[in-house]
């Protein structure tokens, strides 16, 4: 028998010392548990006098209910900023359809007349309402006009917020699990390589997006949802990035540059983009109704950039390739359909500024025709024919030395025009010279005709004639030298009147083989034809 110090007598208080109760405890109407919980548990209540201990399920506010109307128990709740003074939370019945009543923030957690306050649960566990409708593990919505759903909603204009999931199916005591407020439309992740793409629910369903261009090829290329809005306008607002083929049949592709340096841009990696024409009369693959199309691209790590300019002026149109960082024009057609490269004008035909080099036939047989190389005062060639094996054929555009050249396979001249007015003919190494001499002599002497040096030639053949008045003859002469010593013999023709007073020989003197000649009188023309090796 406890020690009691007082007890309760009638309605009179009664004060003890301690109090041991070893069985179920009742007072006023509550059933209290008989052994502790554990730690961290908390005594809750399951409205019908029962308490027990159980672990913090719920993470509950105060809320006011300021929609005018009662809010069922489970309903999804949007907190509102008006109504309380900011002393507790207000709120309406979340509408899905309705954006000014979403997201949800909390679920009545009893249910609410109209300007009653009660419990908001955030998350945690929600017992006691209806989920007949559901299976235990399906995932609730917040339904569109109000309350919940096990439906997730469609439509491009419906916003999509998940509340939890159920736990148990029942008409009254169905349950389940709050997930706590959730972000409406967030779309979640997606592997990669894949894309979300929306179906005629307004969902978005994840695609691969290799299957994009065949999914359009195959499903949708022969329908009029897809062909028909191609054949009439598309307007795309910002950049456009197509990447691989795109073909659009029966219709043209137009894009409005507002301002300078907007329009189409090709990023060139393996290939450039192509915009081409079909192949009927008047169909053209770039037009421009302002008759000017400029077409650039940047040179990269240059600085510089390349232009395609096709124009119209007052002189007609023409087209001009430009290359900045250089500063000079690529190349140009004229209105008259002359063609200059690396030129600003076009002065003939054909107009070209620095090397040129052509390959294949070049045909001037047309009446008219001719073909001008202009030097560039260098001593350089300024036209050369390449065979497939070298050099065949040179024009040096110089005033001494090597004029022209034919060539051999190795590169060596067979043919060389020298400024001297002599020609080289055969074996580069020793080849054989051929001139012409002309002299008229005024006075009587003797006067040298042609001079060979020795150290290149031992062997001449002079072909001349000499003419005075009526007085004249032809010959030839052979010499040959070695040392300070010459041989020649000479044969001549019959006289016309008589040349006895002009004579020829040739000898050495210091390093040349001289043909010399000698006359009595002055007024001799002497012509000379001089073959040497």
């Amino acid at each position: 028998m406890p020690n009691w110090k007082k007890v309760i007598v009638s309605g009179s208080d009664a004060a003890l010392n301690s109090l041991n109760v070893t069985a179920q405890f009742t007072a006023s109407g509550l059933n209290y548990p008989p052994t502790d919980g554990t730690v961290g548990q908390v005594i809750i209540t399951d409205g019908a006098g029962n308490l027990s201990f159980s672990p913090v399920e719920n993470t509950a506010i105060v809320i006011k209910n300021v929609s005018g109307v009662t809010i069922a128990k489970g309903t999804p709740c949007y907190i509102t900023g008006s109504g309380t003074s900011g002393n507790i939370a207000g709120v309406f019945a979340a509408d899905a359809a309705n954006p000014a009543r979403m997201p949800a923030g909390v679920i009545a957690g009893e249910t609410l007349i109209a300007g009653a306050e009660g419990v908001g649960l955030i998350n945690g566990y929600i017992g006691n309402v209806n989920t007949a409708a559901f299976a235990a593990g399906d995932s609730i919505y917040v339904a569109v006009g109000g309350g919940y759903t096990n439906v997730r909603p469609t439509g491009s204009a419906v916003l999509i917020q998940k509340l939890g999931n159920v736990e148990k199916s029942h008409a009254s005591n169905g349950s389940g699990v709050i997930n706590g407020p959730a972000y409406y439309n967030e779309v979640p992740n997606i592997q990669q390589g894949f894309t979300w793409v929306g179906n005629s629910n307004g969902v978005a369903i994840p695609t691969a997006t290799s299957s994009i261009q065949n999914v359009v090829s195959s499903s949708f290329a022969s329908t009029a949802s897809f062909v028909n809005p191609l054949r009439q306008t598309v307007i795309v607002t910002g950049s456009l990035a197509v990447t691989g083929s795109q073909t659009i049949t029966n219709g043209s592709l137009l894009v409005y540059a507002p301002s300078a340096g907007n329009g189409v841009t090709a990023y060139v990696g393996s290939s450039g983009m192509t915009i081409t024409g079909n192949n009927g009369s008047g169909n053209p693959g770039i037009s421009s109704t302002s008759g000017i199309i400029h077409i650039s691209s940047t040179i990269n790590g240059t600085g510089g950039s390349e232009v395609l300019n096709v124009n119209r002026s007052a002189n007609g149109a023409y087209i001009q390739a430009w290359r900045s960082f250089a500063g000079t024009a690529l190349s140009l057609v004229d209105s008259s359909g002359n063609f200059a490269i690396r030129r600003t004008t076009a002065t003939a035909s054909l107009d070209v500024a620095g090397t040129t080099r052509i390959s294949g036939s070049f045909n001037t047989a047309a009446s008219g025709s001719i073909l001008t190389v202009i030097g560039s005062g260098s001593a350089q060639p300024i036209f050369t024919v390449q065979g497939s094996q070298g050099e065949l054929f040179s024009i040096t555009d110089s005033l001494s030395g090597s004029l022209f050249s034919v060539n051999d396979i190795s590169g060596l001249p067979v043919l060389e025009a020298l400024s001297d007015n002599t020609v080289l003919i055969g074996n580069y190494q020793d080849p054989m010279l051929i001139t012409t001499t002309k002299l008229v002599t005024t006075a009587s002497g003797q006067f040298t005709l042609y001079a060979l040096p020795t150290a290149s030639y031992d062997t001449a053949f002079f072909e001349y004639s000499i003419q005075s008045g009526s007085n004249a003859r032809a010959g030839s002469i052979m010499a040959i030298q070695s040392g300070t010593s010459v041989n020649f013999t000479e044969t001549t023709t019959t006289d016309f009147g008589s040349t006895s007073g002009f004579g020829l020989t040739v000898q050495v003197a210091g390093a040349n083989m001289i043909l010399t000649g000698s006359a009595t009188t002055s007024g001799w023309t002497i012509k000379t034809i001089v073959r040497s090796i």
